[in-house]
C-alpha cells in the first residue's frame, strides 16, 4: 500500500483459538456476490466482500492451497490469523505515541477515552508513516515481526524447507500508518516500490490494527488483476515501472477508482477496437475487519485504501483513526531492492537486522 492522501501479539502460534465473528464484520456470503459503494479515493465504486482463506492457513496441511489462492485472486484474506489481544496492545502503543506528537489533532485529551481515537474536524496529514520509531517499540514490533508471520510469509513464498538461506525476511521499515478523515491511498502496485530486485518473490501482508469497517478506509483489492488481460498492458508499462521509495501520491495510477476501467479500456483500444476478450470491469473487493484479520497481497496485484469517511462530520466530531500496517516480504537467497538496504531475518531464536548492499546482496 501507498502513503495515506487527503484528495490526491503476535500471530497464533499454536492451537489458534476461536475468535469472535466481528459485529458489524463481513459475513460469509453466498454467490453472487453483493456488491455495495466504496468511496475510492476521490471517486465512488462498486465492490463486493473478500472470500476468507483463514481456514487454509489454520488446517496447515497443505500450503500450497494457499499459494494457489494467492496466484487465483491477487491476495489473501485471513480472518483470525493473528491474536487479538496483541494487535489491541500494538494498536494501543502506537496511538498513544502519536497522541503524544499531535495532542492538538485529538477531540479528547484523556488516553483512556472510550472515543480516544476520534480526531477533531478536520484533522489531516498525521506523520505517523514518517515516525520509524514506533514500529520499533516492544509491543508493536512483537506483532510485526513474530516468529508465527515468518512462518506465514514462508508458505506464501513457497520457502524450501531444505534451504536455511531461504527463509522469508521482512523489510526493517514498517509502513505504518494512522488515516485521518478523507485522507486514502491511490490505486497502485506494490511492485513499482520493492520490485527492484527483478524477481517474483514478494508479498505484502497488510495489517489493520484497529477495527477497520468499509467507512473507516480498509484496503480494497482488484481481484485478479495481477493476471487478467484487461490490466497486462498496465503490468508491462506502470507495473514495471521505479516510482519512489516509500509508496507516497508519486506512485499511483490515479487517485479517482472510478477512473480505472476508461484508463484500461483507453491502454487496451487499438486503432478504436477493442479486444473482445478484454473486460475493462474491475472486480474491487474489501471487507470490515477487525484486529486479528491479515491481508497478503502479492506484488503485482492492483488495490489501494477507499476514503476513511468515519465520524460524525458536521456535529463537531472528526473521524475515527485507521491504523494499520503494511509489512514487506521476500525469500532472503533472492536479491532486494536496493531502495530497502535493511532488512530482518530469523537467527536463531531473534530476528537480527541484515543490511544489503545498493547491489541488493
Amino acid at each position: 500500500m501507498g502513503d495515506a492522501r487527503a484528495g490526491g501479539g503476535a500471530l497464533r502460534a499454536m492451537g489458534r483459538p476461536k475468535r469472535e465473528r466481528p459485529k458489524s464484520g463481513c459475513q460469509p456470503t453466498s454467490e453472487p456476490n453483493p456488491k455495495f459503494e466504496m468511496k475510492g479515493g476521490t471517486g465512488t465504486v462498486s465492490a463486493g466482500f473478500m472470500r476468507d482463506s483463514g481456514a487454509l492457513w489454520r488446517d496447515r496441511r497443505d500450503d500450497q492451497a494457499l499459494r494457489d489462492r494467492l496466484a487465483e485472486d491477487g491476495y489473501v484474506m485471513l480472518r483470525g490469523a493473528l491474536d487479538p489481544s496483541a494487535v489491541r496492545d500494538a494498536a494501543a502503543t502506537a496511538l498513544a505515541s502519536l497522541r503524544r506528537s499531535r495532542p492538538e489533532a485529538f477531540a479528547s485529551a484523556d488516553d483512556a477515552a472510550i472515543d480516544g481515537d476520534v480526531l477533531v474536524a478536520g484533522a489531516q496529514n498525521l506523520g505517523l508513516l514518517s515516525m520509524p520509531e514506533v514500529a520499533e517499540l516492544p509491543e508493536v514490533r512483537h506483532v510485526l515481526e513474530h516468529d508465527s508471520l515468518f512462518a506465514l510469509a514462508d508458505a506464501l513464498l513457497h520457502r524450501d524447507p531444505d534451504d536455511l538461506d531461504d527463509g522469508a525476511i521482512t523489510a526493517k521499515y514498517k509502513w505504518l500508518r494512522a488515516v485521518a478523515g478523507g485522507e486514502f491511498t491511490g490505486v497502485h502496485v506494490d511492485r513499482v516500490f520493492l520490485g527492484g530486485g527483478g524477481h517474483d518473490r514478494l508479498v505484502t501482508l497488510w495489517i489493520p490494527l484497529s477495527a477497520v469497517r468499509r467507512e473507516c478506509g480498509p484496503i480494497m483489492v482488484a481481484a485478479g488483476s495481477h493476471r487478467s488481460n484487461a490490466f497486462a498492458k498496465l503490468r508491462q508499462s506502470y507495473g514495471r515501472s521505479s516510482v519512489g521509495k516509500d509508496g507516497t501520491v508519486s506512485g499511483w495510477i490515479t487517485d479517482d477508482a472510478s477512473h480505472l476501467p476508461g484508463m484500461l479500456r483507453d491502454m487496451n483500444d487499438d486503432g478504436g477496437d477493442m479486444d473482445a476478450d478484454v473486460d475493462a470491469d474491475v472486480d474491487w473487493r474489501t471487507a470490515d475487519f477487525e484486529p486479528g484479520d491479515v491481508v497478503a497481497l502479492s506484488a503485482d496485484v492492483v488495490h489501494m485504501s477507499a476514503s476513511n469517511e468515519s465520524g460524525s462530520i458536521g456535529n463537531g466530531k472528526g473521524a475515527r483513526v485507521r491504523l494499520s500496517c503494511d509489512t514487506r516480504w521476500q525469500p532472503r537467497s533472492e536479491r532486494t531492492d536496493p531502495r530497502i538496504r535493511v532488512w530482518r531475518r530469523r537467527l536463531g531464536g531473534d530476528v537480527v537486522d541484515e543490511v544489503r548492499e545498493p547491489s541488493g546482496r
